[in-house]
């Protein structure tokens, strides 16, 4: 069996054969014939071909008469030694500068803002829904699909599809499904959130665990914590998709810093004993003097405001 580095060199030779034909010495029936001898070899050539004509970077390689500058793939040396050489150099230039290029053409990345939420329908008919501040790039393959989710937090109902499994890969942990629904996020580089809704994901790459539906896992370096959540905590958790904080019996302090995912402006804690506070309540992520408002009808709280910050206090005895 022909290994993948074997046919991404021969598509590499052919590329470069059919772009100069007056220094190819086969026929179309012999590049057709190739192409069908084998699925990966169309497969390796038009991954190829879209990458040379299509990246920019490449571009600049080219004179105007679209042909490859020789000046970049022909060695001054001539005969069929320095033909062969020409030969190999370009196709080992086009596999590597092509097949990187084509990893890149056909990675989609999708982000969001602080305080901005994202909703995007895969190719494979997944739904991605993005929370603040996150990023994630999807790539799909014949026999996999991958998402790097490189901060921040998703949520995936995923396409039933058990040819493609469905991989998500945040810091370096790998929670896989078939089709299900769930929500990762990265609360530090070495804690991995995961919160099944439907289904079953496995988790971690080494010995997999399964996490079922209504189960909350983190993953850490020292290893996997999982507890089963009911139904009105899947609820909070998942407030963010319409835009909202939901709070039960939360410390302010934690409060303060979910609101700080969402906004720009910042909330600031001047007393430390009021970080202990108790407080609950529904609030929009995107309004922080909505919730200093309610803070300051129910607490002794007062509040000072600048642009960038909204510093929190004991009130002052009058």
């Amino acid at each position: 069996m022909k290994s993948g580095t074997d046919v991404d060199d021969q598509a590499a030779r052919w590329l470069v054969c059919r772009d100069r034909m007056e220094e190819c010495a086969t026929t179309r029936r012999d590049f057709e014939a190739w192409l069908a001898a084998d699925a990966r070899h169309r497969t390796a050539y038009l991954a190829l071909e879209r990458a040379w004509r299509s990246a920019d970077g490449l571009k600049s390689w080219r004179p105007g008469d679209a042909s490859v500058d020789p000046g970049v793939l022909r060695s001054r040396t001539s005969g069929v030694r320095g033909s062969t050489i020409r030969f190999a150099a370009a196709a080992m230039l086009l596999v590597t500068i092509g097949l990187i290029t084509w990893h890149l053409l056909a990675t989609d990345t999708y982000t969001t803002d602080v305080g901005d939420f994202r909703r995007v329908l895969l190719a494979d008919g997944s739904v991605l829904q993005l929370n603040t501040d996150s990023k994630v790039s999807v790539r799909f393959t014949d026999a996999r699909r991958e998402v790097r989710l490189l901060h921040g937090e998703a949520h995936f109902t995923v396409a039933h599809d058990k040819q493609r499994p469905f991989d998500v890969i945040a810091s370096g942990t790998v929670v896989r499904a078939v089709g299900t629904a769930f929500t990762v996020r990265i609360r530090q580089p070495d804690d991995v959130e995961v919160l099944v809704t439907e289904g079953t994901v496995s988790l971690g790459s080494q010995r997999p665990e399964p996490i079922a539906a209504m189960h909350l896992a983190h993953a850490k370096r020292a290893g996997v914590k999982v507890e089963r959540v009911a139904q009105p905590e899947v609820s909070r958790l998942l407030a963010w998709q319409v835009g909202d904080l939901v709070f039960d019996d939360l410390r302010l302090g934690d409060a303060v810093a979910e609101f700080n995912r969402y906004n720009n402006r910042q909330l600031q804690i001047a007393d430390p004993e009021l970080a202990s506070l108790r407080i609950g309540g529904n609030f929009r992520a995107t309004d922080p003097d909505g919730f200093v408002r309610a803070l300051r009808a129910s607490f002794a709280i007062e509040a000072q405001h600048s642009d960038s910050l909204i510093v929190l206090s004991k009130r002052r005895e009058q």
